[in-house]
């Protein structure tokens, strides 16, 4: 696997990327059994551990976005990423729900878009 430190479908996506604009959340999927019991102990049977990428990118131009979506646009993606745990990674993923808003027009006369943001969580 070469190395990469973040890439989308072999998209390079640091340029892109807002300065600490990655955030790394893991999380445990528990089978159906798990959980309370009447005297309130918790029982866990946990089947995997996920993880889910946070991306904030740095104010974009429409073909900067476009480029994006293009990387973004399969069902699943190929993402290759320095875990904070077990270093190069890559790992099978989907996008989640996206978001950005218009900014106000920049020195040079064109539109750019702030805090667009989107989510990649392992499948």
């Amino acid at each position: 696997m070469p190395s990469q430190r973040f890439s989308i479908n072999n998209y390079n996506m640091l340029p892109y990327i807002a300065e600490d604009g990655l955030t790394f959340q893991f999380f445990d999927i528990d089978a159906p059994d798990a959980g309370r019991t009447l005297d309130g102990l918790m029982h866990r049977n946990r089947v995997a551990t996920k993880v889910k990428i946070l991306v904030t990118c740095r104010p974009l131009t429409s073909d900067e976005i476009m480029l994006i979506r293009q990387a973004t646009a399969s069902e699943y993606l190929t993402v290759r990423y320095i875990d904070p745990v077990s270093g190069q990674t890559q790992k099978t993923m989907y996008m989640g729900d996206c978001s950005c808003r218009e900014s106000m027009i920049y020195p040079d006369g064109k539109a750019r878009w702030v805090d667009y943001t989107f989510n990649l969580i392992e499948r």
